[in-house]
């Protein structure tokens, strides 16, 4: 990837994903490894597992319920990868209207996972 990089469009942002993935990295590790101290390692992993497909499954969900265009342009650019400009022509808007609907679409995903993350927290207690 190294090579790449002196052409790629945003390095700075490209470098600040890569850090907020390592970071994600870390934490996961950190809480995994407290709930290892507590229960055994196949429960502990089990466990681990299949909240992550259950937050992955919650997040879709989310994601199905965004407005036509926030679902289009965050499906493109996170899961599909494409970058602003080529989002912009296939949606036929500007790059700017991409980055203010992206925003809109990853913080209303962010919002409403911890709105229903904590209700399901509330219910197991």
């Amino acid at each position: 990837m190294r090579h790449k990089l002196d052409h790629h469009p945003n390095v700075e942002a490209l470098a600040l994903k890569i850090i907020k993935g390592i970071a994600i990295d870390h934490w996961r590790h950190r809480k995994l490894e407290s709930a290892e101290g507590e229960r055994p390692k196949e429960l502990a992993t089990e466990s681990g597992s299949m909240t992550a497909k259950d937050d992955m499954e919650l997040i879709k969900m989310i994601v199905d319920h965004l407005p036509p265009l926030q679902q289009q342009i965050f499906r493109l650019k996170d899961i599909d990868g494409y970058e602003n400009e080529e989002i912009a022509k296939i949606c036929g808007c500007s790059p700017e209207a991409v980055r203010q609907n992206l925003s809109r679409a990853r913080r209303r995903i962010q919002k409403e996972f911890i709105r229903l993350t904590n209700i399901e927290e509330k219910i197991c207690k």
